[in-house]
């Protein structure tokens, strides 16, 4: 028969895991560094490895562990969105056509985003995006 789950998590049982954990979401640290900072700092204790998730649940869901953050804690350096588009070039690749076609591509998320036209053209214009 199996031993029924205890109702607190692991950080919250833990006092020394959970000011460990704390001290370093208060210095801007992410869950994914704090993890992989576990097993360096318990090498011996297998229980003390967290995996980031753990951690996040931690933080949002203050019944599994009531750690606190700071806003901007969780992402210390912000990732941007990246996309990828492929354009059609059939005319040729210079700045003025891949500006047309960049144009015509992200007109729906220059309107989302507030990016210009004259942002892009200014884009288009710099030596270092025209050469492939």
């Amino acid at each position: 028969m199996r031993r029924a789950r205890s109702m607190q998590g692991k950080i919250r049982r833990d006092p020394e895991l959970k000011e460990f954990i704390q001290d370093h979401l208060d210095q801007s640290w992410s869950p994914e560094q704090i993890s992989q900072a576990l097993r360096t700092a318990f090498p011996d204790e297998p229980d003390r490895h967290l995996a980031h998730k753990i951690i996040y649940q931690a933080i949002y869901l203050p019944h599994h562990g009531g750690l606190e953050r700071k806003a901007g804690t969780l992402c210390p350096d912000q990732r941007a969105t990246r996309y990828v588009k492929l354009l059609h070039l059939p005319d040729g690749r210079t700045a003025d056509r891949v500006r047309d076609a960049l144009l015509n591509a992200f007109a729906d998320l220059r309107q989302a985003r507030g990016v210009d036209a004259e942002q892009v053209r200014r884009l288009a214009r710099t030596d270092r995006h025209t050469r492939f």
